[in-house]
């Protein structure tokens, strides 16, 4: 019984800290981004980032089936930010943890062949 109690104030609790106001912002909640050697000057970095990415992106998938939305990809791709001029050239960028496409009209948010929606890293 208080296993049950406990688990569903931990899905409440998930649930309210990722709340819809809370994924506009940014579809990179965990900020893995942040583990670099040069933010943390340990060689291990990279290997916490790609694991903290996997996580998130499990976490992000079971929340996202939860509210029935979308759900992002597993694998996270390596693409110009917003606004450089390799990203004006290619016609794709990352946007918030997010990969777009430029349309004549604005953007488009890409999928990869199973729907999900492509997570992405600045280059």
């Amino acid at each position: 019984m208080d296993v049950v109690r406990i688990s569903g104030i931990a899905v409440a609790l998930g649930l309210s800290l990722l709340s819809r106001s809370v994924l506009a912002q940014d579809t990179t909640p965990f900020q893995c981004e942040r583990l670099t050697v040069a933010n943390t000057g340990s060689w291990v970095a990279p290997i916490l980032r790609d694991f903290c990415e996997t996580q998130e992106a499990h976490t992000a998938q079971a929340f996202a089936k939860i509210l029935g939305k979308p759900r992002p990809s597993t694998e996270v791709y390596l693409l110009p930010a917003y606004g450089s001029p390799k990203a004006r050239r290619v016609g794709l960028a990352c946007i918030g943890g997010t990969a777009m496409r430029r349309l004549p009209n604005g953007w488009e948010q890409l999928r990869n062949p199973t729907y999900n929606w492509i997570r992405c890293r600045d280059l």
